[in-house]
């Protein structure tokens, strides 16, 4: 029975292969329903390489990684901006981090504005169903009102007389 690998931090080597192949995907601009076949595609990349030293990482693994990273990244930033005046050392995992969660956050952007756009479009095309809808019940309600005193409707261009009974009783005599 061998025993189960013993569990291991990221090193920041690691983490640097990783934001690089990441910054070379970008799976977050991927479309929907495709971007986890990018991360798989990372996975698979970082696996294959020798220096990575993690054969079993996936798709499922590089996704969480990079979200935890973009998350310690996020929350360093609010802090260093609390701190005035204070100059730091850029190293190339927060660079890599700055220029991808900038990427990041203007795909976002863009995904909800182009949500935002398909919501005013489908309200729009609403609106215009309901003003065809009502002036079609109008008209419908014109054509029920618009009939002459001879009983004579006149719609449809055809001519349809009402007939009393008197009248039906008298054409049946007569045939």
């Amino acid at each position: 029975m061998s025993t189960p690998p013993k569990r291991r931090n990221f090193t920041e080597e690691e983490d640097i292969l990783l934001l690089r192949q990441v910054s070379a995907d970008m799976p977050f601009l991927a479309r929907r329903g495709l971007i986890m076949d990018k991360w798989a595609a990372i996975a698979e990349t970082l696996a294959a390489n020798e220096a990575f030293g993690r054969p079993d990482f996936d798709a499922k693994k590089a996704n969480n990684r990079f979200i935890a990273l973009a998350e310690a990244h996020r929350k360093s930033n609010r802090v260093s901006a609390r701190a005035s005046g204070i100059s730091e050392d850029v190293g190339e995992k927060v660079a890599l981090l700055d220029d991808i969660l900038s990427a990041h956050d203007d795909a976002k952007e863009e995904e909800s504005q182009r949500i935002a756009d398909a919501k005013k479009t489908q309200e729009h095309n609403d609106n215009l169903g309901s003003v065809v809808r009502e002036e079609a019940m109008q008209s419908l309600g014109k054509r029920k009102h618009d009939v002459d005193d001879d009983g004579a409707s006149r719609s449809g261009g055809s001519t349809m007389l009402k007939c009393d009974d008197d009248d039906a009783r008298a054409s049946s005599i007569r045939t």
